[in-house]
């Protein structure tokens, strides 16, 4: 009993001692996955976007540049990751909305398994990184202006929103 009482009391101090960040991520037991699309013109712009996210504990994206190992099958990793993820991030812009190459065929393949989900989940995220026109495949999610003022809390409250729901299924 002694033991007991010497243990319940240096738990206040225990907790106190952590910060936010540590509690959370201790409380995350497995990370969201979100898969990062983009256009290869945009790469920087996502690689900042992919570091920001990184730095939120519960929070797993993946970035082909940072996830894929020289010398690694990139269509065979990158068809796993799209598998795996929880979340898909397709990064917009003026470049991207023209293209017909990698990232047209990869966000069609995320807009066709979003359309499988549950009318109330979210899976894609579209996400403007500068003003640009609408894109048709992606009008029916609403979409966040990564370039606004509000635009980065905005994705975060919905990513971190994703991951407790993670967290109890």
């Amino acid at each position: 009993m002694m033991f007991l009482n010497s243990f319940l009391a240096t738990l206040p101090k225990v907790l106190l001692s952590k910060s936010r960040d540590q509690i959370r991520s201790e409380l995350v037991t497995e990370p969201l996955k979100i898969f990062i699309s983009y256009d290869s013109a945009d790469a920087e712009r996502v690689r900042d976007l992919h570091d920001w996210l990184i730095s939120e504990p519960g929070l797993d994206p993946w970035l082909d540049k940072v996830s894929i190992k020289p010398g690694q099958t990139w269509e065979r990793v990158l068809q796993r990751a799209l598998k795996n993820a929880q979340v898909a991030i397709v990064c917009l812009s003026n470049r991207a909305l023209k293209n017909r190459g990698n990232f047209y065929g990869e966000s069609e393949f995320i807009r066709k398994r979003a359309l499988s989900k549950p009318e109330d989940a979210v899976y894609v995220i579209p996400v403007k990184l500068e003003e640009c026109g609408p894109s048709k495949r992606f009008a029916r999610w609403q979409m966040v202006d990564l370039y606004a003022s509000d635009g980065r809390s905005r994705l975060m409250n919905t990513l971190v929103e994703q991951a407790k729901l993670n967290m109890r299924l």
